[in-house]
């Protein structure tokens, strides 16, 4: 079964990275929503770059301690990036990248947005490190194991894998 339209977003603290399967490089995109204290208007996502006035602002971010946790500001993010790049949600197959050993009301709630509120034809999510090793099993194939340090902007993480296995008791 071939995948025709597959967007891959890696939903990270500090930015989104966000392209289709085909692309040869993803948009970056900030992820946190930015409101000058003095105005009303707020900007989002891509439209950060268009705040002249950064003396006095506000910063709000989904992410606490590496974990999304405000949902209403991650959906205003996710809306303007998939209604400004008129992507049609109900035919696309997303690739969406969460943390390691995510608590399972966040991943219910993932899906639920995801799903229910965007419609997207299939979802799959893994951490950045698991899509790393696969890609690194893939291209090293004589190795049995490795290590992948991902250094994020709230955290970082470490993932050993062992004949394709990951040992849990070396995530932290």
């Amino acid at each position: 079964m071939t995948v025709e339209k597959c967007l891959i977003l890696d939903n990270g603290s500090y930015s989104i990275k966000c392209g289709w399967k085909t692309d040869k490089s993803p948009e970056l995109i900030q992820n946190w929503v930015m409101r000058p204290k003095d105005r009303r208007r707020q900007y989002v996502g891509r439209e950060i770059e268009n705040c002249k006035e950064m003396s006095n602002i506000h910063i709000t971010s989904p992410f606490q301690k590496g974990y999304l946790i405000n949902w209403t500001t991650q959906r205003t993010i996710w809306d303007q990036i998939f209604n400004s790049s008129k992507i049609n949600t109900s035919d696309t197959h997303l690739i969406v990248t969460e943390p390691p050993l995510n608590f399972k009301s966040i991943q219910e709630a993932w899906d639920e947005a995801l799903f229910e509120e965007y419609n997207f034809k299939s979802v799959f999510r893994s951490s950045p490190s698991s899509l790393t090793a696969f890609h690194y099993k893939q291209t090293h194939k004589d190795n049995l194991c490795c290590l992948v340090i991902d250094a994020g902007y709230l955290n970082s993480r470490s993932l050993s894998l062992s004949l394709s296995l990951s040992l849990p008791l070396s995530i932290y």
